[in-house]
């Protein structure tokens, strides 16, 4: 995704989790999907009930086969605002949820295959898209090769491989204190000017920049939290920046990975937290499959957004 803020409005988007959120394997036809996990065959007629209903495009599943409505229901339940009649282990609170990720990314080595949950072998070619997008964006002077800003940076992958060969200065926001410090011992020799040890529902930008990189980070904030950090991130470009969002989709629907607190979306789902971000999509590119036996999960695209 790529977003730009209009004039006149500004003043007025594992890697981390690429693993987990492959790791439900499933295989579809059309609309349908069969998930590999035995577990969620306990659920299989509320399934295709909702499905009867017209009612699949909204219903989601977490990892242990309980099932949701919507995705509204989904944070309703897990944050502990509403009863649970199926009586779900969930995170209790907004403060339950972030306090998984913390711990979940913890014991996570501080590599590239750590951080890209076991699929470090995608990295180049991941790399080497992003790398001719932003050619493409800074060649055709459509955007200025001033600042930048890597939000989810992790060990720096991104910053280091990408970001510090097209811009004159980055920074980085990343929540993990000892991916902030591997980071900084990676990046020692290039320009990165700030290191910000911050979970991104609570960063707080202090300058602007012509590119808001943000990969495979999304699917850890709530849906409140990332309305709220995709309007506070628009405010932050410079008058030409673009904001790039890289992530992880599902075909429809969602799923909750429990085991790191993190909720795949489909694109409809990421259209509406557009629209209440004030946010417009102006083009969308899919990446390439690069891993073809992990078909529950489009490797996501990138989009130029517009603010409203």
């Amino acid at each position: 995704f790529f977003f730009q803020a209009e004039d006149g409005i500004r003043d007025a988007q594992e890697s981390r989790g690429l693993g987990d959120v492959y790791k439900r394997q499933a295989e579809y036809m059309g609309n349908i999907y069969l998930f590999r996990e035995l577990k969620i065959v306990n659920h299989i007629s509320h399934f295709f009930s909702k499905l009867m209903e017209n009612k699949y495009e909204q219903c989601g599943y977490d990892d242990y086969g309980n099932t949701y409505d919507n995705i509204n229901e989904m944070w309703d339940v897990e944050l502990g605002q509403k009863s649970d009649p199926q009586k779900r282990k969930t995170f209790g609170s907004r403060q339950g949820w972030y306090e998984r990720q913390q711990k979940y990314w913890e014991k996570a080595e501080a590599t590239n295959d750590g951080v890209l949950g076991g699929f470090g072998n995608l990295s180049s070619v991941d790399v080497k898209e992003s790398d001719e997008l932003l050619e493409y964006f800074i060649s055709n002077k459509i955007i200025n090769n001033g600042v930048a800003i890597d939000c989810g940076a992790g060990i720096g992958r991104i910053t280091k491989e990408l970001l510090v060969k097209k811009f004159q200065e980055v920074d980085i926001v990343e929540q993990c204190p000892k991916y902030v410090e591997e980071a900084k011992k990676q990046l020692s020799e290039y320009q990165v000017k700030n290191y910000y040890c911050s979970g991104l529902q609570d960063f707080q930008p202090e300058r602007k920049y012509d590119c808001i990189w943000i990969q495979w980070v999304l699917n850890y904030l709530t849906d409140e939290d990332l309305v709220l950090f995709l309007k506070k991130m628009s405010q932050h470009l410079t008058k030409d920046g673009l904001i790039f969002i890289k992530e992880n989709v599902t075909k429809t629907g969602f799923v909750v990975d429990k085991e790191d607190a993190s909720v795949t979306r489909s694109h409809d789902i990421f259209r509406k937290i557009f629209e209440k971000s004030e946010l417009k999509i102006i083009c969308l590119l899919y990446t390439s499959d690069a891993a073809d036996d992990l078909l529950c999960v489009d490797l996501g695209g990138r989009r130029i957004i517009k603010k409203k």
